[in-house]
């Protein structure tokens, strides 16, 4: 199952298959580490779903709306 990051529940662990978006908003997500292939866990979601935390490797980030809407995550490994 293919989805966006913000359609899926607290407290699970996904690996991004696909970054989809503006250029721009893109090379910002992989300037922060984000990229193909990499296992992240949504950690939670603030402000009524406005922002997420999740975590990249040790690294907690916090991504807006916008962002999330740009990974492409599925739950198969």
């Amino acid at each position: 199952m293919t989805c966006s990051l913000k359609d899926l529940p607290e407290k699970i662990q996904v690996r991004v298959v696909d970054l989809k978006g503006e250029p721009s908003l893109i090379q910002y997500l992989m300037d922060m580490g984000i990229r193909d292939n990499i296992v992240i866990k949504l950690i939670g979601k603030l402000f009524f779903g406005s922002n997420y935390i999740i975590q990249v490797g040790n690294e907690h980030l916090v991504l807006r709306k916008k962002e999330a809407q740009c990974l492409k995550v599925t739950t198969s490994f």
